[in-house]
């Protein structure tokens, strides 16, 4: 640092302002920079302290996973599984059978479609709508058999009106159905997670 200000032939009241600027120059780049991430550290330790109880939990969690799958399994066992394939022709017959049973006279069935539903992986859905002529009582007895079947079959839709004549009612019904999807095939359960170690402080 002398050998600095011999090169710049400065005075020693000229070194005195220099030294005094440098100073004040790297308090103000302390003051603005380094002193307000004193408390960084603690927000560290906090967050640190955090991420612990979480991956203590989730560990927790994630050893319980195996409990969840027997149970699962337990759930999946006790529907009674209709395949794929065969779901849309099994509503068609249930809401066939339910209107013979009411006297509703079907004209015609159309298919309306179906799929998975949502936020639901354990069922699918199917559709199928109908065209009817019939009286009032035999509406509300068809309508009051689906409601009262164990099965997961709901009217969705409903047009109804009189028939040009006024001595009945004509109109259409769409009814859904859901059904339980295929189990998922057994696997060996997974092992529990090993609790995190702690790194040594």
């Amino acid at each position: 640092m002398i050998g600095l200000f011999n090169k710049l032939n400065l005075r020693p009241v000229e070194r005195r302002l220099v030294v005094g600027a440098a100073l004040i120059l790297f308090v103000a780049l302390n003051f603005y920079f380094v002193v307000p991430r004193f408390g960084d550290w603690k927000d560290l330790e906090k967050k640190i302290k955090e991420t612990e109880i979480n991956i203590s939990k989730y560990m927790k969690e994630t050893n319980n996973i195996p409990a969840y799958l027997v149970r699962l399994e337990e759930l999946q066992s006790a529907g009674e599984f209709v395949p794929t394939d065969e779901t849309a022709l099994s509503l068609a017959q249930t809401v066939l059978g339910k209107a013979a049973e009411a006297n509703l006279l079907v004209q015609r069935q159309t298919p309306a479609g179906g799929g998975d539903v949502p936020n639901n992986p354990f069922f699918t859905e199917q559709r199928v709508t109908i065209h009817f002529t019939s009286g009032e009582k035999e509406l509300v007895d068809f309508l009051t058999k689906l409601g009262s079947d164990r099965s997961l079959v709901r009217v969705r839709d409903m047009d109804v009106k009189p028939d040009p004549q006024s001595y009945k009612l004509v109109g259409s019904v769409t009814v859904i159905g859901r059904f339980q999807k295929k189990p998922l095939a057994k696997s060996d359960l997974p092992k529990k997670v090993a609790e995190p170690q702690k790194p040594d402080s």
